[in-house]
């Protein structure tokens, strides 16, 4: 080890640190916000949301059963005869996983405003959920919603710290043990974007219906942050491994291109949020693949390059894609 270099632990040691703080305090958001105990799903013939499944929590309590349809919620006790205009009418967009989806950056805007709305709501007291049952017949349910627990959060919440936390490790561990390599240090640099990209996708993702817009919108941001990351460092690792295709300095266009694009599109000031997110990833994998494709026609004749070529190549397009 030179001198004033941190170890291989040590720099492991603090990736770890690292990694459990963010999931705790993923873990924390999560758990934090408040729980009917419903899985929903949209129907977006019907224009609606429908109840999935409904676990032991408040909302079973209240006799909500599965198959039902929520067309709309509001607070548990009226109290005064407009109470029916503070009713929040939900629709299937309130159930998308990502609103980069979305048409345009009035529908994002629009989209946070809801979700703060109905995350005010369910914040209260309680909260009356107006159902309609296979026969057309309407009902209501007054349920008091309660926090989150750990067990209740899905499978994909978990999966998403453990993809994080091993991208990041995994890039720290190759980086310590060949810390003067260019490629190495691209690894690494990807590794923590995936961090960054899953961390906060874990929390809003397996939302069960609402979050703050304002906190959705810093953790779209910060998934958005580490995707680019991720995408521009795999970009300069094979640029510069196995062979070095350009020199060291060229590499700074890609954050000189990316961290505009990503300002322009968190400010909503690019054509759309798909042009915001979604281009430049497409952009991005494309370049990988014919990167990886020029590498490989270089490496043909050297079958010790070819054989780590081929397992970094094909885990970079099936994890990427």
């Amino acid at each position: 080890m030179k001198s004033g270099r941190l170890s291989p632990g040590i720099l492991m040691l603090v990736a770890t640190v690292l990694c459990g703080i963010a999931a705790a305090l993923a873990i924390a958001a999560a758990i934090s916000q408040p729980w009917l105990g419903l899985t929903l799903a949209a129907d977006p013939v019907r224009e609606a949301i429908v109840i999935g499944g409904v676990a032991n929590g408040p909302a079973k309590a209240s006799g909500v059963a599965a198959g039902l349809r929520l067309s709309s919620i509001g607070p548990a006790v009226a109290a005064s005869p407009d109470a029916a205009r503070t009713q929040i009418g939900l629709l299937p967009s309130d159930l998308s996983e990502d609103p980069d989806g979305l048409p345009s950056y009035g529908n994002v805007s629009l989209f946070m405003e809801r979700q703060s709305g109905l995350a005010r709501m369910l914040a209260g007291p309680g909260v009356q959920l107006h159902l309609v049952d296979p026969s057309g017949n309407a009902t209501a349910a007054a349920v008091y919603p309660q926090r989150r627990p750990v067990g209740e959060l899905p499978a994909v919440f978990w999966f998403q710290l453990f993809a994080g936390s091993a991208g990041l490790l995994i890039g720290v561990w190759v980086w310590a043990l060949r810390r003067d390599d260019l490629g190495a240090m691209m690894f690494a640099l990807s590794g923590l974007g995936l961090f960054l990209s899953a961390m906060p996708a874990a929390v809003y993702s397996t939302r069960e219906l609402a979050i703050d817009g304002r906190l959705f919108a810093w953790l779209s941001a910060l998934n958005h942050f580490g995707a680019h990351l991720f995408g521009a460092a795999m970009i300069a690792l094979f640029l510069s491994y196995p062979r070095r295709l350009v020199r060291p300095a060229s590499l700074l266009v890609l954050p000189l291109v990316l961290v505009p694009w990503f300002v322009a599109d968190v400010a909503h000031a690019l054509p759309g949020p798909v042009v915001g997110m979604y281009v430049p990833m497409l952009m991005q994998m494309v370049t990988i693949v014919g990167l990886i494709v020029v590498q490989w026609r270089l490496a043909r004749h050297d079958p010790v390059t070819l054989a780590a070529l081929r397992w970094l190549g094909l885990s970079v397009i099936v994890g990427a894609g």
